[in-house]
């Protein structure tokens, strides 16, 4: 696919669509990509219609048929239109940020380092943060990289007595299928009894500086629709583009 938010731990791709198992009537479209990373098989819903509970069975069974060829365990549904069904799905809002001039315009602050800039005193304690609560990512970064001292795209830091208490990043750039750079999305957050304090702000703005710097042209992310962090993006500005729908049917 043109788009895989994962290559970036990976040499080659982790999403592979296939070609195979594509189902393509009058009505609908189902595309289904392996997903070799997390294991499990992706199947996207395409058409006018909104889907439903027989459309889903179709899908169940696209994903009975190759599971055991394509090696998967898990089922995962996405649609672009609110589904009619009782299945909990659960809706995305996709984001958008052009990078403009005006990104160039922030203020330094004391509290906000790259993490290869800090004593190792404080950068061990990059390890805490990835215990919290909704920043499990931070403990994938610490435990697949940070700690085998494997290369990383800067990640930004915030400090309080020698601590570090929230952080964005890797700042990993591409060029999407048309050659323009972007922003691949960042791990981001701030640990629970340090929010609300501006403290996610700073970082964001340090981030888009750096990424300004660099040349990129926009970045896009991806949020539950009504959390905090979709209102935070939102605050900042960016453009609220659509909506994606998801279901983890078969685990």
């Amino acid at each position: 696919m043109p788009y895989d938010g994962d290559k970036r731990w990976f040499q080659e791709k982790a999403e592979k669509i296939i070609l195979s198992a594509i189902v393509v009537n009058n009505k609908e479209i189902f595309i289904p990509v392996k997903d070799s990373f997390k294991n499990v098989l992706k199947i996207f819903y395409y058409s006018n219609n909104p889907l439903n509970n027989t459309t889903i069975r179709k899908m169940e069974k696209v994903y009975t048929k190759i599971k055991t060829a394509q090696k998967v365990d898990n089922l995962c549904l996405y649609c672009f239109k609110e589904p009619t069904v009782k299945t909990k799905f659960i809706r995305h809002n996709i984001y958008l940020k052009n990078i403009t001039p005006n990104d160039n315009l922030v203020e330094s602050s004391k509290e906000i380092h790259y993490y290869n800039k800090l004593s190792n005193e404080i950068q061990l304690t990059f390890s805490n943060l990835g215990k919290e609560p909704e920043l499990e990512g931070f403990e994938f970064l610490w435990k697949e990289f940070i700690d085998k001292n494997k290369k990383l795209n800067p990640i930004i830091c915030a400090i309080l007595k020698k601590r570090i208490i929230g952080a964005i990043g890797p700042l990993d750039i591409l060029n999407d299928a048309w050659g323009v750079p972007f922003l691949l999305p960042p791990y981001f957050g701030v640990a629970e009894k340090n929010r609300r304090m501006g403290v996610g702000k700073k970082l964001w703005e340090a981030a888009t500086n750096f990424i300004y710097q660099k040349g990129v042209k926009y970045t896009l992310v991806q949020n539950i629709s009504n959390s905090p962090a979709a209102r935070f993006y939102e605050k900042q500005g960016l453009s609220n583009m659509g909506k994606i729908y998801s279901c983890l049917l078969i685990k």
